[in-house]
């Protein structure tokens, strides 16, 4: 409604500056015919007086008295003619004076003939013509015009403007009007293209307007919006390049501005800071606690303007977060934020301690059948009349500590190989109850020695597995043999091996002392003893359990503890069954 009232407005607008310029042009066109029409009445009556004076004073003496008696014939003869005579004298009919310096006499005075137009009603024009004879100045012809006759021209000329004025001023309406309602249509279409842009509906066709000045604006609204278009595909592909980057990174990212207002975090510095992926984005750095730990390196770097990079601990949740820090530079070099990258470098450090402890382990396991090997070789070698019973005492004691540490050489490098990316392993169809058979074939003797009784249950159809022969072996014999040792005599030590589902499962229960819940968690770490001494009497690695576990997740496969003080465990080890 408010459109069509400015539409309404405009419209008339226009039609009453048209109706004033045709008022106008009418007013022009009257003075125009006035004037012209008053000229005309003029130049034929100065024309008249002329001719008329020319013929009569032709007719008389040359050159004329002018005495009163004269004069009085010489305008007789003019009233005939509706003239009147005035001499030089300023002496008119009947002897009236007439005042030479008016307005038309000094005129005519000057270029032959002068007029004066009377203000009176009704209106009268004066002419005044000299009398000329043979170059003799002999006075003045005057007479005076009616404007009646003229008025009623002037006015059949002024009706006839004034209807034509009407019916044109009429059509300009009517036409005005059509044509803004044209206008307003087409303004009205461009106006929702318009919009339509602003909304962000850059691909719409633009409509045809029926005006060149409109066309010409829908022209170059189509070309901006073109461009406009081709800009934003650009600018959302830029955005949906730097998106993927950032998603992809995998170390996190946060920047932030210099009130510590958060511009940017991507999902890896989400993940670190421990912020919900489905938030929002937090409005300053003092929202995440996570970070309030190197808000102080932020605020440094802005003060400095230079890259720092520390290495902290995230709230002392025993994550190790490496920080680079650099400033953010504006077009004129100023620091106007910072950028910071997060490194979780948790398992790298955890890494670093294994590889530390490791190489302790090592260093103290094989030490210390070192130490017994040197220690017995220097007292046999340092005593030559050493007895022969107490010198075999010493070589078997160099034999048993030689054999540990080959035993223990042999885990190390075995497990080397099983942690080792480059080394693959071979695996083919193997049958797990043959293996099974086998190591309790072989440990049966040492479990009878040492009282503990032996034994395998098996299914009667075969089980078979897609792995490598010595890395399964290692994991039934490492089972088979931890069982006997830390049995007590008398104990029991079943292997069983059973079908389930798309699995075979390999089960080593003993009835030995048992395992605390404590140290189930870290039995299949290196060189880990429930009980060191024991271990080292028996001739352990701390290697073996290590060794199982990692056989099986090379196979795909799980390994789970059950156990309880004083009743025995049950190690239970879950492998994919063969799909030949």
């Amino acid at each position: 409604m408010t459109r069509r009232r400015e539409s309404v407005f405009y419209a008339t607008r226009q039609a009453v500056v048209l109706i004033c310029c045709l008022c106008l042009l009418a007013v022009v066109c009257v003075l125009v015919v006035e004037s012209s029409a008053l000229d005309g009445k003029k130049r034929d009556a100065f024309a008249s007086m002329d001719r008329i004076a020319t013929q009569l004073i032709s007719d008389t003496d040359t050159p004329p008295r002018i005495d009163p008696v004269s004069l009085k014939r010489l305008n007789q003869s003019y009233s005939i003619h509706g003239l009147k005579f005035v001499n030089l004298s300023g002496v008119g009919p009947a002897g009236i004076p007439v005042d030479l310096q008016q307005e038309e006499y000094s005129s005519a005075a000057r270029v032959g003939e002068g007029w004066r137009r009377d203000s009176g009603h009704p209106a009268k024009i004066h002419l005044v013509r000299t009398v000329v004879s043979n170059g003799v100045h002999l006075g003045y012809l005057t007479t005076t015009l009616s404007t009646d006759a003229i008025e009623e021209e002037q006015g059949a000329v002024r009706q006839s403007i004034a209807v034509g004025g009407a019916l044109v001023a009429l059509f300009g309406l009517i036409a005005t009007f059509s044509l803004d309602k044209r206008r307003a249509a087409s303004i009205e279409v461009l106006r929702r293209h318009i919009s339509a842009l602003a909304r962000g509906s850059h691909q719409q066709i633009p409509p045809t307007m029926k005006t060149w000045e409109l066309a010409d604006c829908m022209n170059s609204l189509s070309s901006i919006a073109e461009e406009l278009t081709e800009r934003i595909q650009r600018s959302a592909q830029n955005k949906k390049e730097l998106t993927t980057i950032l998603a992809s990174m995998s170390e996190g990212l946060l920047a932030v501005d210099q009130e510590g207002q958060v511009i940017l975090v991507n999902d890896a510095g989400r993940k670190i800071l421990s912020l919900d992926d489905r938030a929002s984005l937090p409005a300053t750095l003092a929202e995440i606690p996570d970070a309030a730990v190197f808000q102080d390196l932020i605020r440094r770097t802005m003060e400095a303007g230079v890259a720092l990079a520390e290495e902290i601990d995230l709230n002392d949740s025993g994550r190790n977060i490496a920080v680079q820090i650099a400033p953010l530079r504006d077009e004129n070099r100023d620091v106007g934020g910072a950028v910071c990258l997060l490194s979780d470098v948790t398992s790298v450090r955890r890494l670093e301690n294994m590889r530390r402890e490791f190489v302790a382990n090592v260093s103290h396991e094989l030490k210390t059948p070192l130490t017994a090997i040197q220690g017995a070789a220097e007292t046999i070698h340092g005593d030559e009349s050493m007895p022969a019973a107490i010198r075999e005492k010493f070589i078997s004691q160099i034999v048993k500590n030689a054999r540990r540490l080959d035993c223990l050489i042999n885990d190390v490098l075995e497990l080397s190989r099983l942690q080792s990316s480059d080394e693959h392993l071979s695996k083919s169809r193997q049958n797990l109850i043959a293996l099974a058979r086998e190591s309790v074939a072989q440990f049966k003797e040492t479990a009878s020695l040492k009282g503990v009784t032996l034994k395998i249950e098996v299914p009667d159809d075969e089980l078979f597995v897609d792995g490598d022969l010595r890395a399964l072996k290692s994991v039934v014999d490492n089972l088979v043999v931890n069982a006997v040792k830390y049995t007590p005599r008398g104990g029991r030590v079943l292997v069983r091996l059973k079908s389930l589902l798309s699995q075979v499962v390999l089960e080593v229960s003993d009835t030995g002392e048992g395992i605390a819940s404590e140290h189930q968690a870290r039995i299949f770490e290196r060189f880990y003893r429930v009980d060191a001494a024991r271990s080292r009497v028996e001739g352990g690695t701390g290697l073996g359990l290590a060794i199982v576990k990692n056989c099986v997740l090379a196979h795909d496969g799980q390994i789970e503890v059950e156990s309880q003080v004083g009743e025995g465990s049950t190690f239970r080890v879950k492998l994919p069954r063969s799909s030949f």
